[in-house]
């Protein structure tokens, strides 16, 4: 099994709750409102596609590879996939990836002000996955959830 499997693996189940949770909550909300939970679990499975790198000794350089295939592996796990093609579930795993990185790596001033808050829910996911898991992950960001009318991420 490759390291990259052994990630995937690793996260799967985490992810995969993370996201009924995020259905849950954004199944009765508002496009706009669920933008934005869709945008704080983006970046809060970066965290913790990020904790199990560290865990499974994926080298720095392999990050950006790491990060496109479980965003792709995230993708196929989806009721939806299959009416993918895989161009599109690449190109849908690459806009995830470069959607996280942009913000957190630009200097251009529109993302400066989501820079902090993207790297607070990040770390939060990290930590949250190394610390207990799946449950923790969970309760970690379900808080984040109610907590979303603050973080405006519906501009991009």
């Amino acid at each position: 099994m490759s390291k990259l499997d052994k990630i995937w693996e690793d996260v799967e189940p985490t992810v995969s709750v993370c996201d009924s949770l995020y259905r849950s909550f954004s199944d009765t909300l508002e496009n706009v409102d669920a933008k934005k939970l869709y945008n704080v679990r983006t970046f809060f499975f970066r965290g913790i596609f990020e904790a199990s790198f560290e865990t499974n000794q994926l080298e720095k350089n392999q990050y950006s590879n790491g990060f496109i295939n479980c965003f792709k592996q995230f993708i196929l796990s989806s009721s939806s996939a299959s009416k993918l093609s895989e161009d599109q579930i690449n190109s849908f795993a690459n806009h995830l990836y470069n959607q996280t990185e942009i913000v957190i790596n630009e200097n251009d001033k529109f993302y400066e002000k989501y820079k902090n808050t993207c790297l607070k829910i990040i770390s939060a996911g990290k930590e949250s996955f190394k610390k207990g898991g799946t449950v923790i992950s969970t309760e970690a960001l379900s808080k984040m959830f109610n907590n979303y009318p603050i973080l405006d991420f519906d501009k991009w």
